[in-house]
């Protein structure tokens, strides 16, 4: 029986995917293709956790409903994958307590993170985006499971959308880009480095290496991963700067970003902290990066520079 009906929840499920795309009036096949490959609810452990075969239908919703993709039903080489991950979902009652409180219902939110990959060009090319929201629901209308489907829907929409705006984004020119990153919304901004990543454009680099002073630590490390990407001398003093104010973990990846990118000042500065740096696992770790630097210098130019070795048991 269990087995019959598993079958008939993937049929159902199959047959609703197809019905989307049927009804997709959009048929242009400039877009590229999407297919839903699944939903990992991460929340399922602690708490029962949602409906995944109808989480799927709302990813295959919004994705229909998408302005950049074209929702397909069977595997196509060209498709981006889709998959979702149901990050977070929690309930709260209001603040404070009485009567009034017990009518402003409850407080339910639902964090998600999609991610689209292909293999069809080298590195293959991936998206990310985060969507999260929440509703105050009354209770005793809506009641726990369906009122989480309902957030769930609104989060997994807002990812569509930001994935939506990183597409976008690929084809806008410099100086549209640029606008983008001196945006006042943080979503803006990290979308936009998103996409350099993946997309050189030398002149913006100092506008990302001002985002390294963004309040936002996510938007901070999407920008290191940026000018790694970008592999610009001109931002390892920053990088090097930086490094200065963070805690041990954090120095350990600017460690690897300025090794990425190399160059004198970079050696310099991986050759000091290697010599003489009191953490040994900071002195492992440019020791790491010194010699990847000097390989990539002596391919270059021939140079050489002794390597220091961190001292056993330090």
């Amino acid at each position: 029986m269990r087995t019959r009906h598993r079958c008939s929840a993937e049929l159902g499920l199959a047959l609703c995917l197809a019905s989307l795309v049927a009804c997709d009036a959009r048929t242009d096949s400039s877009r590229p293709p999407v297919l839903v490959l699944g939903v990992d609810d991460q929340t399922a452990q602690a708490d029962g956790g949602f409906d995944v075969r109808r989480a799927e239908t709302v990813l295959g919703e919004a994705l229909a409903a998408s302005r950049q993709l074209r929702l397909v039903d069977q595997r196509d080489a060209q498709a981006y994958r889709a998959e979702l991950a149901i990050l977070l979902a929690t309930e709260r009652s209001p603040e404070g307590a009485g009567e009034a409180a017990e009518k402003a219902g409850l407080y339910r939110a639902v964090q998600v993170e999609l991610r689209l990959a292909r293999r069809t060009g080298v590195p293959p090319e991936s998206l990310r985006a985060e969507g999260s929201a929440f509703q105050v629901q009354d209770p005793s209308r809506v009641d726990r499971a369906e009122g989480f489907q309902r957030v769930l829907e609104l989060a997994v929409g807002q990812a569509v959308e930001r994935i939506d705006l990183q597409l976008e984004t690929q084809a806008l020119p410099p100086d549209r880009l640029l606008a983008l990153l001196a945006s006042q919304e943080s979503d803006d901004r990290l979308y936009v480095l998103r996409v350099l990543r993946a997309r050189p454009v030398p002149e913006l680099v100092p506008q990302v290496i001002e985002l390294l002073r963004d309040p936002d630590a996510d938007l901070v490390l999407e920008a290191v991963g940026v000018l790694v990407a970008q592999r610009d001398p001109r931002a390892v003093p920053a990088l090097i700067r930086l490094a200065g104010s963070k805690d041990v973990v954090f120095l350990l990846q600017i460690i690897t970003a300025v090794a990425e990118i190399g160059g004198p000042l970079a050696r310099g500065y991986l050759f000091t902290l290697a010599a003489g740096h009191p953490e040994s696992q900071i002195r492992a770790r440019a020791l790491e990066g010194l010699t990847r630097v000097e390989r990539q210098a002596e391919a270059a130019d021939g140079v050489e520079l002794a390597l220091p070795r961190p001292e056993a048991g330090k």
